[in-house]
């Protein structure tokens, strides 16, 4: 029959046993969760990267374009006064 320093000390290494192995779950659970929130980042950022990558260019439209023409249009006007006043640039 085991005595009772042997019965103390299966307790003792039984607790040391058990602490040990809550640490260890723990570590573990611990790098698991950092392997999911790495694993969910890279995820995100391929789907913005297929995104961005399947995005139709946008091209500018007739009236994007006509817009611009006028506008070049209305700058050499005024450039084309100013030179016939005077005040234009030299």
């Amino acid at each position: 029959m085991a005595s009772h320093t042997d019965s103390y000390n299966a307790g003792v290494v039984k607790g040391q046993t058990e602490e040990k192995a809550k640490q260890m779950i723990g570590s573990v659970g611990d790098k698991a969760q950092e392997a999911k929130e790495w694993t969910v980042q890279t995820a995100q950022a391929a789907k913005e990267k297929a995104e961005q990558a399947t995005e139709p260019k946008k091209e500018p439209g007739i009236l994007q374009q006509t817009g611009e023409q006028v506008k070049q249009m209305a700058i050499g006007a005024t450039d084309a006064v100013k030179s016939t006043l005077g005040v234009g640039k030299n």
